[in-house]
């Protein structure tokens, strides 16, 4: 299970998050406010090591901080994704989160779908993950009407959402 860190002021948004991850199979940890705020760059980077995070949902705009440094100097000693997430929906902070490490921009408001598309195609991207298991090789003996062993094989395609057999393909 991919363990999401979320670093956002708005509480609500943040507990929503987690919520939505968790709904969806990720393990999520909301860094509440209390935890960073009035805390150096470092000892926040350190917070986020601890987490031993797969990706970070970061926000430009966090009390105390700029998103876009922190997203600098995690970058400088960190292979951890970030994703950041903003109100500030203009071309110029997308290139200056680009520049500065994140691996992805999400405006706000946002369709938490089209998130999880984005931490999906991020987390693939960086970890070089293809599905557990793609396809599942069945063998079956069963014996006929003259006792005699009949050897069927069926491919269970997964990502298909098909079964072969034979060279034929059946849809699910």
């Amino acid at each position: 299970m991919k363990k999401i860190g979320i670093l956002e002021d708005d509480e609500s948004l943040g507990r929503e998050l987690k919520y939505y991850l968790e709904s969806n199979g990720y393990e999520a940890r909301l860094i509440l406010t209390e935890e960073y705020c009035d805390k150096r760059v470092e000892a926040i980077i350190e917070l986020l090591q601890r987490e031993n995070l797969h990706l970070l949902l970061l926000d430009i705009g966090l009390p105390g901080i700029n998103g876009l440094h922190l997203c600098k100097q995690f970058r400088q000693i960190s292979e951890v994704p970030v994703i950041m997430i903003t109100s500030k929906n203009d071309e110029l902070t997308e290139l200056m989160a680009i520049n500065n490490g994140a691996d992805d921009f999400v405006a706000k408001p946002f369709n938490p779908q089209i998130l999880i598309a984005h931490m999906e195609s991020v987390l693939k991207r960086v970890y070089k993950e293809k599905a557990a298991i793609e396809e599942i090789h069945i063998v079956q003996c069963i014996k006929d009407e003259k006792e005699q062993v009949i050897k069927q094989e069926f491919i269970l395609e997964i990502m298909r959402g098909r079964v072969k057999s034979g060279g034929e393909a059946v849809e699910l």
